[in-house]
């Protein structure tokens, strides 16, 4: 503004010099001057927009730079949440963690104590629910009207053949429970008894097969869901025994102790006491020597075994109890009514057992 009234005030002169009668080297310089005023002039404008467009330039960045740190003001409260979020996670994971760790600890406590009580002949506080019952009873086929017996003992002693004799199926026959050498049965199988169809048997893994204790073996078998028991043995009365008899008496299930292959262990005593026959000479089983010494062998396994189960069952605070002496082959025929010779307690096991399946 200032250049254009200065070459306003220049113009003015110039006509006052023309009007005083001035020469023309006057109007040129006026003329000059003039011109030189109006680029001054648009020189100053020029700056002046330059200065503008440079403000609002500035203006922009501002505002960009505003919004840049609001936009890192905002990534930075996101990421304090995040963290804040992911802190909060691991103190409620540490804490489950910790959780976790007591209840095992707790757990693995309860169970030391409970097998402390077991060694100390103390029933472990196991009492299976309603819900237990009936899961385990859907699980093995269970019906109600029939008697489900379950034969349970140590690996070996003859569980799947008792089975069999029971059913009255020779171990070769096609409906026969496996048998072998070594433990076979891994699960409890259900067999029904094709000579009496209100009743079911039930082979149960080997107590001892699994490295656990034997209430947990009760237990997890679901031994609790049966209509009564045997427990089965053949050379020695376990500790492993004694823990079946307990629980199955804490829990108000029939049982019956049976020793197998007993004419086994009999003729076993005959041989050592130096009697001994041709296993080709039948008819030297029928003498009067033999039927000495197989009558004393007899008897003596018949005293020694009842002894040595009324003797632990005394060691572990129980009441007397019979133990049936029995082998595979005599009891077969006993269920098949055939004529033996050879029974000790066949007749009265099967009969036991008849008498709680009439009764159901």
């Amino acid at each position: 503004m200032a250049a254009a009234g200065m070459a306003t005030y220049a113009a003015a002169k110039a006509i006052d010099s023309l009007l005083g009668g001035r020469n023309r080297k006057a109007i040129r310089e006026a003329r000059e001057e003039a011109r030189r005023a109006n680029e001054e002039a648009l020189e100053s404008k020029r700056q002046a927009t330059d200065a503008m467009n440079k403000a609002a330039e500035a203006l922009r960045a501002a505002a960009a730079a505003e919004e840049g740190r609001q936009a890192a003001e905002n990534d930075a409260a996101e990421a304090r949440q995040r963290a804040d979020e992911e802190a909060e996670a691991r103190r409620e994971a540490e804490n489950e963690t910790a959780d976790a760790r007591r209840e095992a600890e707790v757990a693995e406590e309860e169970r030391k104590k409970a097998d402390e009580r077991w060694r100390k002949g103390i029933p472990p506080e196991f009492a299976p629910t309603r819900e237990e019952v009936d899961a385990m009873r859907d699980k093995y086929g269970y019906i109600q009207g029939l008697r489900h017996f379950a034969i349970v003992g140590r690996s070996g002693t003859g569980k799947s053949s008792l089975i069999n004799a029971f059913r009255g199926l020779a171990n070769n026959d096609p409906e026969a429970v496996q048998v072998g050498v070594n433990e076979t049965t891994t699960e409890v199988t259900r067999h029904a008894d094709p000579r009496n169809s209100k009743c079911v048997w039930y082979d149960v893994p080997g107590a001892g097969t699994f490295n656990i204790p034997d209430w947990q073996y009760f237990k997890d078998q679901g031994i609790y869901m049966f209509d009564a028991v045997i427990i089965l043995y053949a050379d020695r009365f376990t500790s492993t025994d004694i823990a079946l008899l307990k629980t199955c008496r804490n829990c108000s299930i029939p049982t019956f102790i049976v020793r197998s292959k007993s004419d086994q262990y009999i003729r076993n005593i005959r041989r050592d006491s130096g009697y001994e026959t041709d296993p080709g000479d039948y008819q030297s089983r029928f003498t009067p020597a033999f039927v000495r010494a197989e009558g004393k062998a007899r008897d003596k396994f018949i005293n020694e075994t009842t002894a040595d189960v009324k003797r632990n069952l005394e060691a572990a605070g129980l009441r007397p109890k019979r133990v049936y002496l029995v082998s595979r082959s005599v009891l077969m025929k006993v269920v098949k009514a055939e004529a033996t010779g050879a029974a000790i307690d066949e007749h009265d096991l099967h009969g036991d057992i008849v008498d709680i399946v009439e009764g159901a």
